[in-house]
Formats: structure tokens, C-alpha cells, sequence
């Protein structure tokens, strides 16, 4: 810890006799120095400069040793969490700590630090998107307080379950928003909050009690026989090469950025020798690998007759224009179920591994989520049918 020094002098010039001198203390930390009373006036000949102590066991020189000594362990112990925290040390801001006017960290330090954060990691761990999300709750939490609290912020230490309630009232009842926007204002607040505790802006988490959850809605994902209705339909040139892409997403997995990205250093040969592609999801930063089955793989030769290094292998477009001709391609095919680039993703999960009996750490893998956790709460619904066709193989085994 940098040293911290504290010493003591009486001030006589604000003294009107030797009988009552206030006394000051003051602080040395790195070159930066600054003194304050003590709260105590002595008699001057009672101090005591080597003991840095009042004289005497009276009522008087007793309170006032105990004043000096609490002084001291407010200024140390203070300067232990700066530091603990990797944070400024200086002689002021120490005083303005045992003081009581040091500025109590509030809401918005709190969404600020975070978001801050996110901002220096952009590219690294965050997406511009995660950012923005984080802004929006931000956006509403403001609004919240403005608005129903009548403030424009809060100390951290006010928080509590009761601000967490009014806030879903509020975003419920005058922003109609879902259970599930709630749910994830709530979660990213959270988020940020806890950030908060881990920089020392706060002591403990103000939210243990409180909870919100998203509804969990069901899992949409096409059949192999839709599946198969695609690749088989004509919808001509332009229109292939967007159900190419998404067939191509429905075998492998791969998110669209992902898929847009899809580049020839992503190809590599795997243990088995076969094609496998080995690449960073944007979302999590986790790496994952995933088989080339041969209808992804034909696909990718369609596109790439002359090899396939050093280029981007699929004709990929837009999000916006991707899910619009999707849209189309699933009218043109009789198709129900609302199309969008990422029902392939689940379709993968789905269709083609958990209806194959795959198991769900290697569909965790393969579709590089963050924990098997992940996986099993977004497919929740559909883990029964993986149960019945485990116990149905099973039942016919017993029946041989």
C-alpha cells in the first residue's frame, strides 16, 4: 500500500486560551498532503508529540484518544479498499472519506462504469449490439427515476427490491412492455450492479430477494420433411442462393454472422480426416467446431469450384434482405412456421441433432454456447423428445 502518514498539531492561532486548542490532523500521501480537525480542543500542555496522544486519564483526554484513534482507522482502512480496488490514493481524498464528503458512488456511476467497460472491449468480448442493449436499460432506468422517482439519480446504497418492483411497474404499465423485455432490463441491471460491487462502488448486492424470468417461449424449428421440401424447390437463381445459405446454416449450425464471415481458414481436417469447421462465435467468444455433413459441404463446393482458400465461401447477404427472402421461400414451400436465418440455427439443434439422439453437451458444443446451461434452457421444451427416443430405443431393446 502506498504510506500513508498521519500526524497531529495544535492550532493555536484559532485558540482563545491554552486551555482549549483545537487540534488538526494531518495526512501525507505521495507528495500530496492536506489537515482537518480533529473534532478535539485540549489543554496545550497536555499533548503529547512523541506518543501523538492527549495526556491523562480524564474523561476528556480518554475521548479525545479514542476520537484520534478512530480517526486513524477510517483513514488506513479506506486507503486499504482504494487500493484493494486499484483506485486514486491522495491525502484529500482520504480527508473528504472521514469527513463524510466524499461523493457516494450512485446509479448512474454504476451504469457508466459498466458500460464504459463494454465500450474499451468492443471487438475483443463485446459486440456493438451488446452495447446498445446495455444503453437502452440504461435509457429506461433514467427515465424510471426522472419520471416516477422525480430525481435524476440515486445513491447505490438506496437500492433495494422495492426500486427493482417500481421499475417493472413502471416499464409494464407505462411502456407495455412483455415479461421478457422486463426480464432482460432486469438482467442486465443486475449485471451491472453486481460490476459495481466487484469495483468497491458498492458493499453488498441489493437484489438477492428479487427475481424476474423471462417466459420461456416455445421452440420453433422446421421437419425434415420442410427441410427437405427446400432443398428439393426450384425458386430460382437469387432465391437459391439464399436457401442455399440457409441450408447450408440448418447442417452446421452457424449463426449468421457467422455464416456471413464463413471464410476458408475456417475449413480445417479434423482428427477423423474429414472437414470440419473451427471458428470463434462473435456472441460468446467461444471457440467450436462442427462436422461438414455432406449437404453443407456440397454447398460449399457449388460456391467454390476452384478451392477455397483465402475467400469468403457463401453469397451471404444482409439480415434485413436474408429473413425477407425467407420469407418468400417459405410461402413459395407451404411452410407455417414464421422463417427467419436464425430458425436454421435451431433447426440444426433441433431436427437434426437432438431428434438423432445427439447429446446435449455435444449440441452445447457444436453450437458454441457459453455452458451446456445455456443450451438446456433455450431447448427446455423440446428435451422431453429427446427422453422419449432414448426410452423408445430402449423399450425395443428389452421387447428383442
Amino acid at each position: 500500500m502506498q504510506k500513508v502518514r498521519i500526524g497531529y498539531f495544535l492550532y493555536s492561532s484559532k485558540s482563545k486560551n491554552e486551555n482549549s486548542v483545537p487540534l488538526y490532523v494531518k495526512i501525507r500521501v505521495s507528495g500530496t498532503v492536506t489537515s482537518f480537525s480533529s473534532g478535539c480542543s485540549i489543554p496545550k500542555n497536555q499533548w503529547c508529540s512523541d506518543t501523538k496522544r492527549v495526556k491523562g486519564k480524564s474523561t476528556e483526554a480518554l475521548n479525545a484518544n479514542n476520537r484520534l484513534r478512530i480517526i486513524e482507522k477510517e483513514i488506513y482502512a479506506h486507503a486499504f479498499a482504494l487500493e484493494n480496488h486499484g483506485k486514486e490514493i491522495t491525502a484529500q481524498i482520504l480527508r473528504d472519506y472521514v469527513l463524510g464528503k466524499e461523493k457516494k458512488p450512485t446509479i448512474r456511476d454504476a451504469m457508466n462504469e459498466y458500460i464504459s467497460m463494454i465500450r474499451g472491449l468492443i471487438g475483443a468480448k463485446y459486440s456493438v449490439k451488446t452495447l446498445e442493449k446495455y444503453k437502452q436499460t440504461q435509457t429506461r432506468i433514467i427515465e424510471f427515476m426522472v419520471k416516477h422517482r422525480k430525481v435524476d439519480d440515486l445513491p447505490l446504497s438506496s437500492l433495494s427490491d422495492g426500486f427493482l418492483m417500481d421499475f417493472e411497474n413502471y416499464v409494464r404499465g407505462v411502456l407495455k412492455n412483455h415479461q421478457s423485455t422486463c426480464a432482460k432490463h432486469f438482467q442486465r441491471f443486475s449485471t451491472m450492479i453486481r460490476y459495481a460491487k466487484q469495483k468497491g462502488l458498492i458493499d453488498k448486492f441489493p437484489f438477492e430477494t428479487y427475481s424476474l424470468k423471462p417466459i420461456q417461449k416455445e421452440v420453433t424449428y422446421l421437419t425434415m420433411d420442410e427441410v427437405n421440401t427446400l432443398i428439393a424447390t426450384d425458386f430460382g437463381e437469387s432465391l437459391n442462393r439464399v436457401r442455399d445459405c440457409f441450408v447450408f446454416s440448418i447442417y452446421t449450425g452457424l449463426a449468421y454472422t457467422e455464416l456471413r464471415n464463413l471464410h476458408g481458414n475456417h475449413i480445417v481436417t479434423g482428427y477423423d480426416g474429414a472437414k470440419w469447421i473451427k471458428m470463434v462465435r462473435k456472441k460468446t467468444q467461444k471457440e467450436f467446431l462442427v462436422p461438414i455433413l455432406p449437404i453443407a459441404w456440397n454447398i460449399l463446393l457449388k460456391y467454390n469450384p476452384n478451392g477455397m482458400e483465402g475467400k469468403l465461401l457463401l453469397p451471404t447477404i444482409s439480415n434485413v434482405k436474408f429473413n425477407k427472402y425467407l420469407k418468400i421461400i417459405g410461402a413459395k414451400c407451404g411452410i407455417k412456421t414464421h422463417i427467419t436465418v436464425h430458425l436454421a440455427r435451431r433447426t440444426f439443434a433441433v431436427t437434426i441433432l437432438m431428434m438423432n439422439d445427439v447429446p446435449i453437451h455435444v449440441i452445447s458444443e457444436t453450437l458454441g454456447h457459453s455452458s451446456t446451461s445455456i443450451t438446456i434452457k433455450a431447448y427446455t421444451k423440446v428435451l422431453p423428445q429427446m427422453t422419449k427416443n432414448h426410452f423408445d430405443r430402449i423399450r425395443d431393446l428389452i421387447l428383442k
